[in-house]
């Protein structure tokens, strides 16, 4: 289980890194960037929660995932010079965390009877 939360918090970060570090030294990031990251995270909570259960897809996917975007999102914005990117972190933090938790138990929930 500890590979698979270092494995999320990589495969996040490593999204936010390769989808907007361009837009963010740019000054503005292009929707279809932050729309193509949403969709890879999310992408990949999917599959990794796939036949797990539901606290488990969200313990060791989900919340590492979260937070390794969230990381790498503030490493990347840190340089803005009014200071707002700490309010942009804790936006991302919540939001990222809400939304693959949420990701993470409906699809924990669907293949639950698969299992058996």
């Amino acid at each position: 289980m500890r590979v698979r939360a270092v494995a999320a918090v990589m495969i996040g970060a490593l999204a936010v890194v390769v989808w907007l570090s361009g837009g963010m030294r740019a000054g503005t990031v292009p929707a279809w960037q932050v729309l193509g990251c949403g969709a890879t995270v999310v992408t990949v909570t999917v599959l990794a929660s796939w036949q797990r259960r539901a606290g488990v897809a969200v313990r060791t996917v989900a919340v590492p995932m979260a937070l390794g975007a969230t990381a790498a999102w503030t490493a990347l914005a840190h340089g803005d010079e009014t200071g707002l990117y700490l309010v942009g972190m804790l936006i991302m933090a919540m939001i990222s965390l809400a939304g693959l938790c949420l990701v993470a138990v409906l699809t924990a929930s669907s293949t639950a009877g698969r299992r058996a």
